[in-house]
């Protein structure tokens, strides 16, 4: 809004109150008249009293007839009279008792109004009283107000007269400048730029945060308000690189009031400000400047970089491995490097090129190529259709092969040049040729090697299968290509498992699985399949291939192992029951036996001599034998036999167990040299294991004090146990022979020859090993490992 608009609305505001006012005092001077006239008519008669309403009511018409609303009201808010501008302004159709003006208060206004009516009672008259009421028609309208009370004779407030103007549009005017204002300063306030604004007088009219802030003034802008910039200059010279130039400046454009745009200056903070001088006219009368200081720093740097960036870009196509040549539209030379004159045979100097026409240069140069008409009518074609082109490939006399790319540039849709690129492909062309000729070579492999080989898209139909593939499915290679694989190969019922290993092989997933087949010829074939996703050159998988092993015949041979071995189970069952059966057979003769050389021996005592006793003796010693070898067989049998338990052992508890067991002569101590350790497995198996060693030892025990010790060492993934005795030991030669069934070292008649057999064969149940160390009439120290 201009500033004239400005004055002409402030001029009409100052008449409507001078207007106003003068309304207002006539009101005052009737009142008061009205008043005096009362007291002065106290004591008159009733007819005097009728003279003065009568006249009041005179009065009261001036009132209805004034430009502002005009109202008296109860004291409870009824309209006891109103003029016509109070019915326009609340939209009532007619003038009329029974309205009640404390309803038309707008809500939000109702506690302010009633304190202003407080107040009215308490000083019996309010001026400059504003309130926001709502018409008949829903407008709200806010309102200035002048009201008093009227007081009957006995002074007691009977009723209020007011008088109200709608000042709703100029309240509106005034907010509007109000929030222009608050709009501008915002503006201000943000702008990216420091702005400072003085009058003629170089007093600050307006600041901005941004100003005070490049110039480090350690206040608010508003502080700055009315302060005097004469001597700013030289105040704040210091924060620039050339400080006496910049007051110079400052001075001369201060006098001049001239116009001055994007003046450059440096801080000694390295921030680079562009200045604007603005001088502000108003009717050819000077009334003050604008600064403006805009922080361009980061665009200086980013400038900076640009020209460094482009430095770099032209050091990086210098040193490109490939030839690059760049022209304009008429043919002349904008760059080139270094690997375009090495590979064109040009002599002079890459920087030296741009300027030099090369418009016929593509004549003079075809004859560096194999097929020199070629290359220019290609040339010719190319320049002529100004498209993209890419890969062309062109052969030299002098062996290499270069692949040339085009590139047009347009700019404002109007041709402005073009770029060539020249790839020397020399040994790419090389290398391809030898992975074509590898890719033979592994095609002939895969389609003659004995696995089968099956490629299948993201729909499972197959798209390449080898000789192997075709011979196992009896069908040929035209019938598979483009067959779905699941449909037409996989039974039925086995139909959703193959869709499930197909889901998983296209999400990703590596895996080998069985699959059961039907060949052409109705045949049951069992597959193993090792699958694995295809991928594109932008990963994304675009079918599966497979690995195909017939596996039919090793499954038969699985499944004949299965019945064998269960053969063999129940062989092993009927061979454990017959070895008990035996067993009892067998000891049910000795027993007899034994029981008739007793008879004869207690029945002839008296008869038998020394050498018949002896050998009834022998008898005896040679049955007690007999049936104890039986009772090692039986026990050497039943080993393996049987399931193996397995629980935590504590071998301490089955050390103390074999000491209540066995029997221990008075020279002969057990020792466990550490604790032992709790193990998983049989205990029955660990007691078999320990009671051998032990037993072992005390029988072959010849010293006068005996000792037996069990030792334990702790590995990473096992316990190596020891028994370690003070017998007679053993000579090395039988180091091997001892742990063979039956086979013993000396006549002993307690020993059968299998309790260390029945070793062995625990600690291989166990995966452990077992051997020993030993030396004649020393001892021996027996040693086996249990897995943990």
């Amino acid at each position: 809004m201009s500033d004239d608009k400005v004055n002409i609305l402030k001029r009409a505001l100052i008449r409507e109150k001078l207007a106003r006012k003068e309304a207002e005092e006539i009101l005052e001077t009737k009142t008061l008249e009205l008043y005096k006239l009362t007291q002065q008519l106290k004591d008159v008669n009733h007819s005097l009293e009728e003279k003065v309403v009568k006249k009041d009511l005179e009065l009261q018409g001036v009132f209805k007839n004034i430009v502002d609303a005009y109202c008296v009201i109860d004291m409870s808010g009824n309209v006891l009279e109103m003029n016509t501008a109070t019915t326009k302004l609340f939209n009532f159709k007619e003038i009329k008792k029974g309205i009640n003006l404390l309803k038309f208060i707008l809500k939000e206004d109702l506690s302010h109004a009633k304190k202003a009516c407080l107040l009215l009672k308490k000083e019996g008259a309010i001026e400059d009283f504003k309130v926001r009421m709502v018409t008949r028609n829903g407008l709200v309208k806010q309102l200035h107000i002048n009201a008093s009370l009227i007081l009957d004779s006995t002074g007691k407030p009977i009723a209020v007269q007011g008088i109200a103007r709608d000042i709703t549009e100029d309240q509106k005017l005034k907010n509007d400048i109000l929030e222009s204002e608050s709009r501008l300063k915002i503006l201000i306030e943000n702008l990216d730029s420091g702005i400072l604004l003085e009058d003629e007088d170089r007093k600050i009219v307006v600041s901005n945060q941004k100003f005070c802030e490049l110039f480090g003034i350690p206040v608010h802008p508003e502080q700055l308000v009315g302060e005097d910039c004469s001597n700013a200059a030289e105040q704040s010279k210091l924060l620039f690189e050339n400080p006496e130039k910049f007051v110079a400046d400052i001075n001369e454009l201060t006098r001049a009031k001239k116009e001055s745009l994007s003046e450059e200056i440096r801080m000694v903070n390295g921030k680079i400000l562009l200045r604007d001088f603005i001088p502000i006219y108003r009717n050819n009368t000077y009334k003050g400047h604008l600064w403006s200081y805009k922080d361009v720093t980061s665009e200086r740097q980013a400038q900076q970089n640009r020209i460094e960036s482009e430095n770099n870009l032209k050091i990086l196509v210098q040193n490109l491995d490939h030839g690059v040549f760049m022209d304009d539209k008429d043919g002349f030379a904008v760059l080139a490097n270094k690997k375009l004159c090495e590979q064109f045979q040009i002599a002079k100097a890459p920087d030296l090129i741009p300027g030099d026409d090369f418009s016929n240069k593509a004549e003079e140069m075809k004859l560096l190529f194999k097929e020199p008409d070629k290359f220019y009518t290609r040339y010719k074609e190319i320049t002529d259709l100004k498209k993209p082109v890419f890969g062309d490939v062109l052969e030299m006399m002098n062996g290499k092969v270069l692949e040339r790319n085009y590139i047009p540039i347009f700019k404002n849709n109007k041709f402005n040049g073009e770029i060539w690129t020249f790839n020397d492909i020399t040994l790419k062309r090389t290398f391809d040729k030898n992975i074509e000729a590898q890719k033979q070579k592994y095609s002939s492999i895969i389609a003659n090697m004995n696995l089968g080989l099956i490629e299948a898209d993201v729909n499972n139909n197959i798209i390449m299968v080898n000789q192997s593939f075709i011979d196992l499915t009896g069908y040929t290679k035209d019938e598979l290509i483009g067959m779905p694989a699941i449909e037409v190969l996989v039974p039925e019922e086995n139909r959703d498992e193959a869709y499930d290993i197909a889901n998983n092989t296209k999400s990703g997933k590596l895996g080998s699985n069985e699959i059961l087949i039907k060949n052409k010829r109705g045949e049951l074939k069992l597959l193993l399949v090792s699958s694995a996703p295809n991928y594109d050159d932008d990963n994304v998988i675009t079918g599966s291939i497979g690995v195909v092993l017939d596996i039919s015949d090793i499954k038969n041979l699985q499944n004949q192992k299965e019945v064998l071995l269960k053969n063999l189970e129940k062989s092993n069952e009927e061979l454990k029951e017959y070895a008990h059966i035996v067993s009892h057979d067998l000891k049910s003769p000795l027993r007899s036996i034994f029981a008739l050389v007793s008879w004869i021996k207690e029945d002839n005592i008296a008869l038998l001599d020394e050498e018949s006793l002896t050998n009834i003796k022998l008898i005896e010693s040679t049955l007690e034998k007999m049936e104890q070898l039986i009772t090692d067989v039986l026990n050497y049998s039943s080993v393996t036999s049987g399931a193996i338990e397995v629980q935590p052992v504590n071998l301490n508890e089955v050390i103390e167990d074999i000491q209540q067991l066995l029997f221990f002569p008075e020279h002969i101590s057990l020792k466990i040299v550490r604790q032992l350790p709790v193990i998983r497995g049989d205990r029955t198996r660990f007691q078999q294991l320990f009671q051998n060693l032990i037993s072992n030892a005390i029988r072959y025990i010849d010293k006068d004090i005996g000792i037996i010790e069990v030792d334990v060492k702790e590995f990473k993934t096992h316990y190596q146990f020891s028994v370690k005795d003070n017998g007679v030991g053993i000579d090395k030669k039988y180091f091997d022979k001892i742990f063979k069934i039956f086979h013993s070292l000396n006549e002993n008649k307690e020993s059968t020859g299998i309790g260390l057999s029945i070793v062995k064969k625990i600690v291989d149940i166990y995966n452990g090993e077992i051997w020993l160390e030993s030396e004649e009439m020393v001892g021996t120290t027996f040693y086996f490992t249990i897995k943990k």
